[in-house]
């Protein structure tokens, strides 16, 4: 991605849209190689912690500031960023702030002006992801007329262009778009989606089973759920989310009532002359823009837990009744006000830089300047939830098979062309690291390696021994790891400070830190947890 290609895709994203990073979990799915120590977001990618990965991209996307929530229990995230990136301190209370200077090897200048960080510590245990979003309004770490973008911390970008910039573009133009129209229909929420769907050699859909034996990432059966997108034409890109449900919910009779079950779109949510298209191969990233009257309501219901399973159905469910419906019969009629006169008060302040080209002049004037029927919202304005599809450019970390594969295709890129990981925020690589085309692999600094030894598709952390005759294919070694004479790895993670034995044999196995592994163990699928 050269410099020129890249400063034409990006957004300028003032402090009218804030960096939200959720990384309160420890991450159970990638046990045994997570702790309360190492965090799901500090696993090295590449070399690279996953977190200091996601703040590249975020910084290298124009966003003036970012929060990072964090766990009660969390004792490594803050040193971490403290001795890997490059911060300088504003303030230590009540929460560490940093301001995050350009990296010095950035030639193209990809990333020219630096990001204000806070690092929010969550007060207490949270029972779901809208809570800890409660806790940072709560805070007022964030502007109240501020867009917040929540992402993941497990989050691992293969593609800036078409992410994160291209994401607040869809909801920016959205709004911009809703003042030219007579009932002003503005997007509350806009989602990110991976288009994750493979064919066969025939174009057949691949099911997901097959996909893993292709080398692929297959999902989980509750990962999977059936998305309905609501386009305006085809070459509508930013369509309309009308209905999204887990696949377990739509195709099981949890009511065992012995019906067959079936799939049902309420038929109000079929706008005319839309094309309606219903997939269960659009995968959610949980990568969402929220406008502020979504930050209030929040803050407001209460008896919201989770963003998949209490906030996105609503807002799904109520963006064709209005926003008051959203808010309830409960509602405080003072709330109910400052919300729907939030959104007049916010557009104004979009302006000509916050386009891509594109826009002429006089949509830019017509953009800025209030008509007289905007000074008041209309009573249960209606609103929009829409949707960003991406191709194979991001994907999540969150599970063993999920960060063995985005490993892979990390390290694969980076050695198809070593020159981006200097420009590329995503696919940079620690000073030192060796980029061998022969095995298709990456190797950090230090690494000591016998005679005859093949790898393919692998990373190699720092200071890692490999001994004579070993084969190694689809392996994540961390740092400090010592492989004995004619081992096979296939498929496998190994943690930092483990030795495994000689002789050895291990298939889709996970091997937790300072493991000793005997010699002659030969292993399918089995986890060696820390004694």
């Amino acid at each position: 991605m050269t410099g020129a290609a890249s400063q034409a895709c990006f957004v300028d994203t003032p402090e009218d849209f804030c960096a939200v990073i959720l990384a309160s979990t420890v991450g159970a799915r990638l046990f045994p190689l997570t702790s309360i120590q190492t965090p799901k977001h500090l696993l090295p990618m590449a070399g690279v912690p996953i977190l200091l990965r996601l703040l590249r991209v975020i910084q290298a996307s124009s966003f003036a500031s970012c929060v990072v929530v964090v766990a009660p229990d969390d004792v490594a995230t803050i040193p971490l960023l403290q001795e890997q990136a490059n911060v300088t301190q504003l303030a230590a209370q009540p929460h560490p702030v940093w301001n995050i200077a350009p990296p010095d090897a950035d030639p193209n200048g990809t990333i020219s002006s630096a990001m204000k960080l806070t690092v929010f510590r969550l007060t207490e245990d949270c029972p779901g992801s809208v809570e800890a979003l409660r806790q940072v309004e709560t805070a007022a770490l964030v502007d109240r007329a501020s867009h917040m973008v929540v992402l993941p911390a497990d989050l691992v970008v293969l593609g800036l262009e078409e992410t994160l910039p291209h994401l607040v573009h869809t909801h920016r133009q959205a709004l911009l778009q809703a003042t030219l129209e007579v009932e002003r229909v503005e997007p509350a929420c806009t989602i990110l989606l991976a288009d994750v769907g493979e064919q066969d050699e025939h174009g057949l859909p691949l099911k997901e089973s097959a996909k893993q034996k292709k080398g692929g990432l297959a999902r989980e059966e509750e990962e999977i759920e059936y998305v309905a997108l609501s386009y305006e034409s085809e070459k509508d890109n930013s369509p309309r989310v009308v209905w999204k449900q887990p696949k377990i919910d739509v195709e099981e009779d949890r009511d065992m009532t012995g019906a067959t079950p079936k799939l049902v779109l309420p038929k109000p949510r079929l706008r005319q002359g839309c094309i309606t298209r219903v997939r269960t191969d659009w995968s959610d990233l949980h990568v969402y823009v929220f406008a502020p009257w979504v930050r209030r309501l929040i803050t407001s219901r209460t008896g919201l837990v989770s963003l998949q399973e209490d906030l996105l159905p609503l807002l799904i469910s109520r963006q064709f009744q209005g926003v008051v419906e959203t808010f309830g019969s409960k509602a405080d009629k003072d709330i109910l006000d400052e919300v729907l006169k939030l959104n007049t008060k916010t557009e104004n302040t979009l302006t000509e830089s916050n386009l891509l080209d594109g826009s002429t002049n006089t949509e830019i004037h017509r953009l800025s300047t209030p008509r007289q029927s905007e000074t008041a919202a209309p009573e249960g304005k209606r609103y929009s939830v829409l949707a960003r599809v991406v191709q194979s450019s991001a994907l999540r970390a969150h599970s063993v098979a999920s960060y063995l594969y985005a490993s892979k295709e990390v390290s694969s890129r980076a050695v198809q062309d070593p020159t981006v990981t200097n420009t590329d925020p995503c696919l940079f690589v620690p000073n030192g690291t060796s980029h061998k085309p022969k095995y298709q692999s990456v190797f950090l600094p230090d690494v000591q390696m016998g005679d005859k030894v093949t790898l393919k598709s692998c990373v190699v952390g720092r200071r890692c021994q490999i001994g004579t005759k070993c084969r190694l294919n689809n392996v994540v070694l961390m740092d400090d790891v010592v492989i004995g004479e004619n081992t096979i790895l296939q498929n496998s993670i190994v943690s930092r400070h483990s030795v495994i034995g000689e002789n050895c044999n291990l298939n889709d196995c996970q091997v937790g830190p300072n493991q000793m592994i005997a010699p002659m163990t030969k292993e399918k699928g089995e986890t060696f947890l820390e004694a």
